[in-house]
């Protein structure tokens, strides 16, 4: 990703890397980089033919918690945002039974426009979580100096 975003290169005979936007303002830089790869910056950036399987402690009952209210002047906002992300394959209307349920929360955004969300405190007990450890740099140092070649890397 960093070698399309033409942000790292990767090569034997190079010894520098080239900053790309050095100079550029961070709005500016945000600018420039959505008209080089306007193909990156589109959609919702959801993963195509991926599943994520959610480990969870089979002795703690993720249970439910009581619904949130919405405002009614809302909920017809609320009733297009949910079918919305049905369209898009965000979310799936569930009809059977189901073990956890998550009250929706709805939060105003300022361009009059609503974000969905959902209040997951029940649910985050019954998870289990992956543990991935942190290497050291005593580790990291041990590694890097067997190795043939070094460059610096920038990262905007």
């Amino acid at each position: 990703m960093s070698e399309m975003l033409r942000v790292l290169k990767v090569g034997v005979n190079e010894n520098n890397c080239e900053l790309v936007l050095e100079s550029a303002k961070p709005l500016d830089k945000i600018a420039i980089l959505n008209s080089k790869f306007p193909r990156v910056f589109e959609g919702l950036g959801k993963p195509n033919g991926y599943q994520l399987k959610v480990h969870q402690d089979d002795a703690i009952a993720p249970g439910s918690q009581p619904l949130h209210c919405s405002p009614f002047r809302i909920q017809q906002k609320v009733t297009n945002k949910l079918e919305l992300l049905e369209e898009l394959d965000v979310i799936e209307k569930v009809n059977s039974l189901t073990s956890c349920i998550n009250p929706l929360v709805v939060v105003a955004k300022h361009d009059g426009d609503i974000r969905a969300c959902l209040d997951m405190k029940q649910a985050t007990r019954a998870i289990l979580r992956i543990k991935h450890p942190v290497p050291t740099v005593k580790q990291t140092l041990q590694e890097v100096s067997e190795a043939n070649f070094s460059n610096k890397s920038f990262i905007v």
